[in-house]
């Protein structure tokens, strides 16, 4: 493990911005700038993930060409490679390192050879940030051919502090917008071509994309990371090659969440892909507020039955416990959520999470 006075410095300075209350990408700044404190990079890239799909929702890069921010989405999604986030996840590892990938050939990657190389790029290192099996955030981080490769001590440094950021991304309140723009209630729809291109788009999906323009939310060629990501998958899909279904949520800069879901058109005379935008349903975000506020799997359930108004007595016989265990449980579950009642909850988790219209009548 590293442990150096920089790297002790940093994870001091990730672990208290964790719970500091920061939007994403004040915290996603923080921990960029801590990382290269620590671990001296020439580029480096943090993405947020949907936790159930693991799409990027947005993110920041620092020193990386929009040219490879481009060949990212096809090589992360379509192309098969090594390191891969998912692989990452599903593996246990966290995080690796190119090099040890490649048995010492990085040719053999072709992300090195389309995305890395092209820029002078030679050594990466990858990580996943999770919390309670969740995969919150990706990054990775790269030196070019003149630094040495990243270290086993660098590698376990990285590694042990994904939890700290999978804390602080999954606790951040929503960022707050680059500009005032209104967006509707109703869905809104772009379609692309096959190059991911515009083709047409409705007015409340011109709307979206304004408000998601910027650095953050990763706008590359005139799409936001997060719709060219659904759109990939969707691509994905339709190979035969994905395990998750095209579409992430995250949280709107115009408040409560989005979900953005992707599909094929049929019956035209040349490939095309519908994107739609629109405010979650509760039964789309409740899942990700639970594991935000660190709700244990029995809390869990009796989250969504407080949700539902069932009476005490029910949820006791429900988890067959007895009542005092039963109301011990609905105690927990309003701490975490920070609520005094069961309607506080709800107006809580409706208002501020799926209705900002709701939210602004408080």
């Amino acid at each position: 493990m590293l442990d150096t006075a920089a790297a002790r410095a940093a994870r001091q300075e990730i672990v208290t911005a964790s719970v500091a209350g920061l939007d994403q990408p004040a915290f996603l700044r923080r921990v960029a700038s801590s990382l290269q404190d620590a671990v001296p990079c020439d580029a480096i890239g943090l993405t947020v993930t949907d936790p159930e799909t693991l799409l990027s929702t947005g993110g920041l890069a620092v020193n990386m060409p929009d040219e490879a921010m481009l060949r990212y989405y096809d090589n992360e999604l379509l192309q098969p490679d090594v390191n891969e986030f998912t692989e990452l996840l599903q593996s246990k590892r966290a995080a690796g390192l190119l090099s040890v990938a490649t048995a010492g050939d990085p040719q053999r990657s072709q992300r090195y050879r389309t995305m890395l190389a092209p820029f002078g790029h030679e050594n990466e290192l990858r990580f996943v940030a999770t919390a309670d099996g969740a995969c919150w955030s990706a990054g990775c981080l790269v030196r070019d051919g003149a630094r040495d490769d990243f270290t086993d001590a660098e590698v376990a440094f990285v590694t042990s502090l994904g939890r700290h950021v999978a804390h602080g991304l999954r606790s951040a309140p929503a960022p707050a917008a680059q500009q005032q723009t209104q967006v509707s209630d109703a869905p809104g729809m772009i379609v692309l071509d096959d190059d991911l291109r515009i083709v047409s788009a409705t007015p409340e999906a011109r709307a979206w994309l304004e408000l998601l323009n910027g650095r953050w939310h990763g706008t590359y060629d005139g799409l936001p990371t997060v719709v060219r990501t659904v759109a990939v998958r969707a691509r994905a899909c339709v190979r035969g090659g994905a395990v998750a279904p095209p579409r992430a949520r995250f949280r709107s800069p115009a408040g409560g969440w989005v979900v953005v879901h992707a599909s094929m058109l049929t019956g035209g005379p040349s490939r095309q892909w519908a994107v739609v935008i629109e405010q979650a349903r509760p039964g789309e975000v409740v899942p990700i507020i639970a594991q935000a506020h660190d709700l244990t799997p029995r809390e869990q359930e009796v989250f969504g039955m407080l949700l539902r108004g069932t009476p005490d007595k029910e949820i006791a016989r429900r988890l067959v416990v007895s009542d005092h265990t039963a109301r011990d449980h609905t105690r927990r579950v309003l701490a975490k959520l920070g609520a005094k009642s069961r309607a506080e909850l709800a107006w809580q988790v409706f208002a501020e999470h799926c209705d900002p219209w709701f939210a602004a009548l408080n």
